[in-house]
């Protein structure tokens, strides 16, 4: 994790995000940068952490 200070983005978060849009993860090579779009990502890659909705709770 690296703390940015939003006055002079640096380099990797340019290179993860030419927008040098903040929250930005990069996670098994693929970038997210919206809250929910990060939340999602992360609550599937950890389905064992119970976040992410059960089969049966998920809206069709």
């Amino acid at each position: 994790m690296w703390l940015v200070d939003l006055r002079d983005k640096p380099a990797h978060l340019l290179a993860a995000n030419p927008m040098g849009k903040v929250p930005t993860i990069v996670h098994h090579g693929r970038v997210a940068s919206e809250t929910a779009a990060i939340i999602v990502c992360l609550a599937e890659s950890f389905l064992a952490a119970g976040f992410a909705p059960t089969e049966v709770e998920r809206v069709d």
